[in-house]
């Protein structure tokens, strides 16, 4: 619908005001609704007075006149508004919400999350308020509980490659590798060919010490995507660390001449030249990086 519809909508239910008194409240409030969806903030303004003049403590008029706040960017004045009406009327989900949305355009992403985690005690299911306390903990710095929530949302059913992602990420900002490895694992088992997602799973499953699996999803890294001199190491070191060293030689050959000038890589194959017994092959190495 147009904001031209919207204005067309007002004009009439102006006029239905006059016809029928009796109703008048009621129309006024669908007045205001249609302002809001037209972005005239001050007419809507203006008209959830003219509710509250009839009727002081009318909840829905509060409401509109808090997004009508919202609309105007005016943060601070909305958020006195509905921290008012949510002492009034404890159970009402929009006040909550329109509390939220106060915090999160005054950038306060605690309180905001506090906001809405006041619906999820009395509704646990409620999947937006529950992705939303997680989004604004994460934004707090408050990790733990950013994950508690994703978490939440998993055990829900909510089970996208996103929310297995996030929750990897954050697990791994708490050095909870072995879980977000396993969320990693979640999220390419409904995607295989994402390079980003493999890489990061290659390098957990290789720093948990790993090596099977660290080798197995660099691999795929490498056939997923374009090509990768992280997933081409992390594939080297760990055949070298599972003893299979013609292997790990093909891998940081392969690693030297894509990147020539990068010393660590020539001590590596240098390693992996003297574990295999080539100690020839090892010193040309060695003499390259002291060159």
């Amino acid at each position: 619908m147009t904001r031209d519809y919207w204005l067309q909508v007002a004009y009439q239910l102006q006029d239905r005001c006059r016809r029928e008194p009796g109703r008048k409240v009621e129309l006024l409030l669908r007045m205001t609704d249609a302002y809001l969806k037209a972005h005239y903030y001050d007419a809507a303004t203006m008209v959830c007075r003219s509710v509250l003049k009839l009727e002081p403590f009318n909840v829905q008029a509060m409401v509109r006149l808090g997004r009508c706040l919202l609309g105007k960017k005016e943060f601070k004045a909305a958020e006195k508004l509905y921290s008012s009406l949510t002492d009034l009327v404890a159970s009402l989900d929009e006040a909550w919400w329109g509390l939220w949305a106060a915090f999160k355009g005054q950038k306060e992403h605690k309180a905001a999350a506090k906001a809405v985690e006041t619906i999820l005690a009395k509704k646990p299911d409620d999947k937006r308020a529950r992705k939303q306390a997680a989004e604004d903990r994460e934004a707090a710095g408050d990790t733990e509980a950013a994950i508690f929530h994703l978490e939440k949302l998993y055990e829900r059913g909510e089970q996208s490659s996103d929310i297995a992602h996030k929750l990897a990420e954050l697990l791994l900002l708490c050095s909870e590798k072995c879980r977000a490895l396993h969320y990693l694992e979640v999220a390419l088992d409904q995607d295989r060919t994402q390079p980003e997602l493999l890489l990061l799973a290659a390098d957990t499953a290789f720093s948990l010490r790993d090596w099977k699996k660290a080798a197995s999803l660099a691999t795929e890294r490498l056939e997923a995507g374009a090509f990768s001199c992280r997933a081409l190491e992390l594939l080297g070191r760990a055949r070298l660390e599972l003893d299979e060293f013609d292997g790990a030689i093909l891998s940081l050959e392969r690693l030297v001449d894509k990147a020539p000038d990068n010393l660590s890589y020539r001590l590596l194959l240098a390693e992996a030249f003297y574990r295999a017994g080539e100690l020839k092959d090892a010193e040309v190495e060695l003499n390259r990086c002291l060159a």
